[in-house]
Order: C-alpha cells, then structure tokens, then sequence
C-alpha cells in the first residue's frame, strides 16, 4: 500500500476528445489531487515526476489542457517580508464538461 493512498472517479467522456497520453495522464493527475472546489495545487516539477515526463512537457501539456477547455489555470503569488512578490505553486482547477471542446 502506498501513504495517502485514495481512489478518485473520472467520467469516461474524457476518452472521446482525443486526448495525448500526456495530456491523459496529467488530466487524471490533476483530477486525483482536486479536492471539493475542483481544484489542484501542486508545483510543475511533482506533476511531471507523477506522470513520467520533463518539467516542459508538463508546462506545455497543462497550456493544451487549458486551450482545450478541461482545466484552467491561476498564478499564486506570495507576499514576502521585504514588499516583494514571488509566484508559488499554481492552482488548477478542473473544468466542467461543457466547456470541453471537441477534436475538430
């Protein structure tokens, strides 16, 4: 058994719009960490090692999700001491079918 192990559900919809493997599998990545709201916050680098691809790939599957309709994308950004800001983790929130376009 694997810590923090749990199951999650996906609609099977998903397999009609002729996804990527990679954008599948970070689609499903992202759908396993969304809690109530949808939303997923993890960092570029753990979604590429949960998916087995490079830092890039991952960056550049999420922007094809996001052009595709199936999740959207927002930037956090942290306040430090000093006044500046800093980006941290972005939050991915899933969106819902109807917003998903179809493989022309």
């Amino acid at each position: 058994m694997i810590f923090g192990e749990r199951n999650f559900q996906m609609s099977t919809t998903v397999f009609h719009y002729g996804l990527t493997a990679y954008e599948l599998a970070i689609y499903s990545y992202l759908a396993s960490c969304a809690g109530s709201r949808n939303a997923c916050q993890a960092r570029i680098r753990t979604i590429a090692n949960a998916c087995g691809c490079s830092e890039s790939t991952a960056r550049r599957t999420l922007h094809e999700l996001q052009a595709k309709g199936f999740i959207d994308i927002k930037g956090n950004v942290q306040m430090l001491k000093n006044g500046n800001h800093r980006q941290t983790c972005n939050c991915y929130y899933l969106l819902d079918r109807s917003e998903w376009q179809m493989p022309q």
